[in-house]
């Protein structure tokens, strides 16, 4: 007795060849999405670190505590970064 299975008549190993071909496509946007999330998140953390110190430069040259000229000085320093 022949058994007309999947294999028999070429389908399957088309529909694996293209399973196959999905999967790794999809493996592959993984990983991109992955490390572009990691990059972004990084990013993230150092405007907001640059945000807050600025803030804080901003509170001291209000309090008094550092002239203009420190200030400037100060403010650059944290930009260029």
């Amino acid at each position: 007795m022949h058994d007309y299975g999947f294999m028999d008549n070429g389908w399957g190993m088309g529909i694996g060849m293209i399973l196959m071909l999905v999967i790794g496509g999809l493996a592959i946007v993984g990983v991109f999405a992955i490390l572009r999330w990691i990059t972004q998140s990084s990013r993230n953390e150092g405007r907001q670190l640059s945000e807050f110190a600025e803030a804080s430069l901003k509170e001291r040259y209000a309090k008094g505590e550092i002239d203009q000229a420190a200030y400037h000085e100060q403010l650059g320093e944290i930009r260029k970064e």
